[in-house]
């Protein structure tokens, strides 16, 4: 499981605001030069509503298509399919401070690795980890922006791995 937490102070959107703008156009704080949210035929996503299916463009040989689970004002949770490199979902919320602006934005991962090769480059060698960590941050960044807010400290990077977890049963 990892865990990306941006602080937001001074922003301008509430947070149901923010994660209406990933849903209206996930492209406006995905990192373009490391992915793209696009449909099955090519299209950008757009509107993204519980059942949609989308690709997530990754260079590599990776393309992650991916559904929309679950949606609420404050949170959309998105679940891998088959030809993911990663079995498992992504949860991206915000929350309001008392003034009713966002504070904070957040990503969850809930996965295992894909496929043997991609659980060697992520696992063992790190690679995959780093460019996952620079995607999810320069997201959160994009998010902090899109606030009209700036960041408060640093982004928070948890990772916890569950050691003897049984990747047959997706949990």
């Amino acid at each position: 499981m990892r865990t990306f937490t941006a602080r937001i102070e001074g922003a301008q959107l509430s947070a149901e605001q923010l994660i209406s703008q990933l849903r209206r156009d996930p492209n406006s704080l995905s990192p373009r030069h490391i992915a793209g949210f696009h449909t099955p035929d090519g299209e950008p996503a757009r509107n993204m509503g519980p059942g949609g299916e989308y690709v997530v463009e990754i260079p590599g040989p990776w393309n992650g298509p991916v559904r929309v689970d679950a949606v609420d004002d404050t949170s959309i949770t998105l679940i891998t399919l088959d030809g993911h490199m990663e079995a498992g979902h992504i949860r991206f919320a915000a929350t309001d401070d008392r003034s009713g602006r966002v504070d904070v934005f957040q990503i969850r991962s809930w996965a295992r690795a894909g496929d043997p090769l991609f659980e060697h480059l992520h696992l063992a060698a790190g690679i995959g980890r780093e460019a996952q960590t620079a995607m999810w941050v320069h997201t959160c960044d994009r998010a902090i922006h899109e606030s009209g807010g700036r960041r408060s400290g640093p982004i928070d990077v948890d990772t916890e791995i569950l050691e003897g977890s049984d990747p047959s049963h997706d949990s």
